[in-house]
C-alpha cells in the first residue's frame, strides 16, 4: 500500500478529516490512481457532511473540492446529494441537492433516481404550491421506469411507493381532484403489499383515505383510515401522529351517523385526544381539532359546558401559536355559539374581538366574514337594533365579492334579511330572506336541518302577511325537510320541538286561509305530540288551544271548544299576566257562546259571555290594543251597543282597527252596524284616519 493510500485509510479509521487540507492541493492527488481519487473525495464528502450537522459552511468548500478530485463521479455527487437532503426544512440544502445530483441522473443507479425524487418532493412540501408537486410527480414517473429497467436488489421499492403516494397525496390536497388520492392510496397499497410498516406510513396513508373520504363524502374511507391508525399505535402505543390523527378521523366520521352513534364515537375521539395530549400536551394542532370536538359536541347536544371546555382548548391553542387565524376564527364561532346559548351579550363582544384579529391577519377568507355577520346579527338581535343588521347585511355582501359560491355567507344573508324583517314586519324583507336562502342552494350545498327549518320560517312570516297558502305550502315542505320524520320517535335522537312548533303554525295557518277543518287536524296532532314530550312548553299549549278553537269553529264542534278551554284555564295558571292567552282565551267563549246559544234557555251562552268580558277586560288592564275591537264585538252581541261604540272608538284611536271592508263584515258588529251611532263612525272614519297619518 502506497504512503498516499495509506494516510486515507487512516484519515478514515480516526476521522481526522482536519488532515485532508494538505491533501487537496492538485499536485498532489493528480497523479493518483482512480481508487485513490475516490476515496480521497468520499472522505472530502464525509467532512462536508460532518460540517453542514455543524452549521459549517466551509461543507460546500469541502463538496467541490471532492467533485474537482473524482471528476464528477455520480456516486461522490449521489453522497453529497444525500447529505443535503437530510435537512428537509432547509430549502437553501434541498435546491443545492437537487442541482448536484439532477444533471447526473443518466449516469445514477436507481437509488439516485428515487433520492432524486425524494428531494423533489420535499422541496415541493416546503414550497406548498402546485407547479412543484407536479414536477415531483412526474420524476417519480420516471424513476419507476428505470427501476423496471436496471434491477436494484439493494434498493427498498416499498419506501418508494410510499414516497410516490405521498407526492399524490399532496397533489390531490393542492387540486382538490380525487383522481390524485386515488393513485396515492394505490402506490400506498402496493408499499403496505411489499411489506412496509413503518408507523408514518400508516398515517400517511390513513391520512390521504381520510382525506379522500372527506371530498366525496363516503365513510367507508373513513373506516378504512381508522383500521391504519389503530395499527400505527398497536404497534407504536407512544406514537402522537397515531393518537390524533385516530381521534380527528372519529370527529370527522360521526358526522356520517345519527345522533345516538354520533354520541358514542365522539367519545371514543375525546379519549384518542386525551391519549394523545399524555404523549405531547405542546401542539397547538391538538388543542385547536380538541377544541373543535367540545364545540361540535357542545352544539350537538345543546351542552353549555362541553362548548365552554371548547374555548380553554382554544385559549392554549392560541397560546402555542399566537397570531393563527384558523384558531381566532373557530374560537371566536365557539364563543359565539356559547354567547347565544346563555343568551350573553360580553360573550357575543368577544367574539367579535376575536374575528376582527383573524381578518386582520386574514382579510380574504370568506369564512371569517360569515362569522362576522353572524355576531352582527346576533348583537342586532340583542339590542332589537336594526343598524347591527345593516352591518351584518354589509359583511355578508363582502364576503361574497371574495367568493360567490361560499354557501354560508348566503345563509347569514338570509338570516340577516329574515331577523330584521321580524323586527320591521316588512314584506320586502321576508322576500329577500327566502330568495338568499333559494341561492345558498345554487352554490350545490345541499342544506341541513336549522337551514330548512329557518327558510321555513320565512315562508310562513310571507304567508301570514300576504294571506297566500302557497307561501305556507312552501314553508311546510321546508319544514318537513328539516324535521325528515316529525311524527316518528327517533331512539337516542333528540327532536327538536321548536321545529315541529313551527311546523304546526304552518297548518293552523294553511286551515286558517283555506277554511280546510284536516289542516287544523294536522296542526293540532303535532302539538298534542309537542306536549307529551314537553308538558311545559307554553308556545305549543297555547297554539293547541288556537287550533282547538280553529277547528270547533270550522266544524261548529262544541267538544273541540272545551278542549281549548282546557288549555287556556291550564295557562292562564302558568302565566296570569299574559295578555294574549286572556285576549284569546275571551274570544274562544264568545264563539262558544254563540254556538250553543238557546234563545229560551240563554243561562249557559250568557255565563260564558260574561267570562269573556271579563278575560278581554284583563287583556286590556294588561296592555292589549288588540281586546278593545273584540269587546266592541261582544258588546254588539249582547246589545251593549253604547259600550260597543265605546270600545269601537278606543280601538280607532289606538290604531287597533282592521280595514273598512272587515269592520263591515264583521258578523259580531252585525248589530252594532244597524245604529246611528256606527254609521256617523265608519263615515269619518276615513277623514279621522287621514288627520291622524297626517
Amino acid at each position: 500500500m502506497n504512503s498516499f493510500r495509506k494516510e486515507l485509510v487512516q484519515i478514515l479509521e480516526t476521522q481526522a478529516f482536519d488532515r485532508l487540507d494538505t491533501l487537496i492541493n492538485p499536485s498532489i492527488w493528480q497523479d493518483c490512481t482512480l481508487d485513490d481519487r475516490e476515496l480521497l473525495a468520499r472522505l472530502l464528502v464525509m467532512q462536508g457532511t460532518l460540517d453542514l450537522a455543524q452549521g459549517n459552511a466551509k461543507a460546500l468548500e469541502s463538496f467541490k473540492a471532492a467533485n474537482q478530485i473524482s471528476s464528477n463521479h455520480p456516486e461522490i455527487l449521489y453522497q453529497q446529494a444525500r447529505a443535503l437532503s437530510a435537512y428537509e426544512e432547509n430549502i437553501a440544502c434541498l435546491k443545492l441537492a437537487s442541482q448536484i445530483l439532477g444533471p447526473s441522473l443518466p449516469q445514477q443507479p436507481s437509488r439516485g433516481w428515487v433520492l432524486y425524487t425524494e428531494i423533489l418532493l420535499n422541496i415541493a412540501i416546503f414550497e406548498g404550491e402546485l407547479p412543484f408537486f407536479i414536477e415531483a410527480e412526474e420524476q417519480f414517473q420516471q424513476a419507476h421506469q428505470v427501476l423496471k429497467e436496471k434491477a436494484d436488489s439493494t434498493l427498498s421499492k416499498d419506501y418508494f411507493y410510499w414516497k410516490w403516494g405521498v407526492c399524490l397525496a399532496m397533489l390531490g390536497k393542492i387540486s382538490g381532484e380525487p383522481i390524485d388520492y386515488y393513485q396515492a392510496i394505490e402506490k400506498f397499497r402496493q408499499a403496505y403489499e411489499l411489506g412496509y410498516k413503518e408507523t408514518s406510513f400508516f398515517n400517511d396513508y390513513g391520512n390521504s383515505l381520510k382525506d379522500l373520504g372527506n371530498l366525496i363524502e363516503n365513510k367507508e374511507y373513513f373506516l378504512k383510515a381508522l383500521e391504519l391508525y389503530a395499527q400505527t399505535v398497536q404497534q407504536n402505543p407512544e406514537s402522537f401522529d397515531g393518537w390524533f390523527n385516530q381521534a380527528y378521523c372519529i370527529h370527522q366520521l360521526a358526522e356520517f351517523y345519527p345522533q345516538d352513534k354520533q354520541e358514542m364515537l365522539l367519545d371514543q375521539a375525546d379519549v384518542c385526544f386525551s391519549k394523545a395530549e399524555a404523549i405531547d400536551n405542546n401542539s397547538s394542532q391538538l388543542w385547536l381539532k380538541w377544541a373543535e370536538l367540545d364545540s361540535y359536541w357542545g352544539r350537538l347536544k345543546r351542552n353549555s359546558q362541553k362548548i365552554e371546555s371548547s374555548l380553554i382548548k382554544f385559549s392554549k391553542a392560541y397560546q402555542l401559536e399566537p397570531g393563527h387565524p384558523q384558531i381566532l376564527k373557530n374560537w371566536a364561532e365557539s364563543e359565539l355559539n356559547l354567547a347565544v346559548s346563555l343568551e350573553r351579550l360580553d360573550l357575543i363582544q368577544q367574539a367579535k374581538i376575536k374575528i376582527l384579529n383573524s381578518i386582520e391577519i386574514q382579510s380574504d377568507d370568506p369564512e371569517s366574514w360569515y362569522i362576522y355577520g353572524t355576531c352582527l346579527n346576533e348583537l342586532g338581535q340583542y339590542f332589537n337594533d336594526e343598524d347591527y343588521y345593516n352591518q351584518a347585511i354589509e359583511k355578508f355582501q363582502y364576503g361574497l365579492s371574495l367568493e360567490r359560491q361560499y354557501p354560508l355567507l348566503w345563509y347569514g344573508l338570509a338570516l340577516s334579511y329574515l331577523a330584521y324583517g321580524e323586527m320591521s314586519d316588512q314584506q320586502a324583507l321576508y322576500e329577500k330572506a327566502v330568495l338568499n336562502f333559494a341561492r345558498m342552494l345554487e352554490t350545490g350545498e345541499e342544506g341541513f336541518p336549522q337551514f330548512w327549518n329557518d327558510w321555513g320560517v320565512a315562508l310562513l312570516k310571507l304567508g301570514e302577511l300576504t294571506e297566500l297558502a302557497s307561501y305556507v305550502e312552501l314553508a311546510i315542505e321546508k319544514f318537513e325537510r328539516a324535521l325528515k320524520h316529525p311524527l316518528q320517535q327517533n331512539e337516542g335522537e333528540d327532536l327538536d320541538l321548536e321545529w315541529i312548533y313551527n311546523y304546526s303554525c304552518a297548518y293552523d295557518l294553511l286551515g286558517e286561509l283555506n277554511d280546510e277543518p284536516p289542516y287544523f287536524e294536522k296542526a293540532i296532532q303535532i302539538l298534542t305530540q309537542i306536549l307529551q314530550i314537553d308538558s311545559n312548553y307554553t308556545n305549543a299549549r297555547f297554539n293547541l288551544a288556537l287550533a282547538l278553537t280553529h277547528l270547533g269553529e270550522a266544524l261548529f264542534e262544541v267538544d273541540y271548544y272545551h278542549k281549548a278551554i282546557d288549555h287556556f284555564h291550564i295557562l292562564l295558571e302558568q302565566e296570569p299576566e299574559n295578555d294574549l292567552i286572556h285576549l284569546d282565551y275571551g274570544i274562544a267563549l264568545i264563539h262558544l257562546a254563540i254556538l250553543i246559544h238557546d234563545f229560551h234557555h240563554p243561562e249557559k251562552s250568557n255565563a260564558f259571555f260574561r267570562q269573556a268580558e271579563s278575560l278581554l277586560l284583563q287583556a286590556a288592564a294588561l296592555g292589549n290594543i288588540q281586546s278593545y275591537y273584540q269587546l266592541a264585538g261582544l258588546y254588539s252581541i249582547t246589545e251593549h251597543h253604547q259600550q260597543a261604540m265605546y270600545y269601537l272608538e278606543k280601538a280607532q284611536f289606538n290604531g287597533a282597527l282592521p280595514g273598512i271592508e272587515d269592520i263591515l263584515h264583521d258578523e259580531w258588529l252585525e248589530g252594532l252596524r244597524q245604529t246611528p251611532q256606527f254609521r256617523q263612525f265608519i263615515s269619518e272614519l276615513p277623514s279621522r284616519q287621514a288627520s291622524e297619518e297626517a
